[in-house]
């Protein structure tokens, strides 16, 4: 089977990178062809179980739920983007995922922004909610909360890991 990972954000340290890296060496090792679309500027330093990893340009933004320095990145809130440099960071990542359809599996992680992301493609795709975007950038915020509720409307499947999501 086919399969394309997306991921928006490096691949090391916790949370979701970690389920990313696990994910994509788990779908490898059961012989599917993965292929990881993240930001990750080092891939060789993870085990993905022979996943390509490809890297979208994304014009130096990166939006994430919780401010780290990352470096060739600048970083900044969801929240605090605007929705022209949101839809600019989508289409992107779209367009990065369009150009290695087809796939068997299009698995977007976040509601926001890998929702928009796999909506963007054109294809089927399923999407991973996870608890950052809904706890840090989506609580309390009506238009965060309208686009998230949209995208998932969109996807074929929403995978969710715990009774708290």
């Amino acid at each position: 089977m086919r399969i394309l990972l997306w991921h928006g954000y490096l691949l090391g340290g916790t949370g979701s990178n970690v389920y990313t890296r696990a994910l994509a060496r788990e779908w490898s090792n059961a012989g599917h062809d993965v292929t990881v679309v993240s930001q990750e500027p080092h891939p060789e330093e993870h085990d993905l179980g022979g996943a390509k990893v490809v890297r979208p340009d994304v014009g130096g933004l990166l939006p994430v739920f919780v401010l780290d320095r990352y470096e060739g990145y600048e970083v900044r809130l969801v929240q605090d983007c605007s929705r022209e440099a949101l839809d600019r960071w989508v289409e992107a990542n779209a367009a990065a995922l369009r150009a290695l359809l087809p796939a068997d599996v299009v698995f977007c992680n976040h509601v926001l922004l890998g929702g928009p992301v796999g909506a963007a493609t054109g294809s089927p795709f399923a999407v991973k909610a996870h608890g950052s975007e809904l706890e840090y950038s989506l609580r309390g915020r009506p238009e965060l909360a309208v686009w998230g509720r949209w995208a998932l409307e969109q996807a074929r499947a929403v995978f969710v890991g715990s009774s708290h999501i």
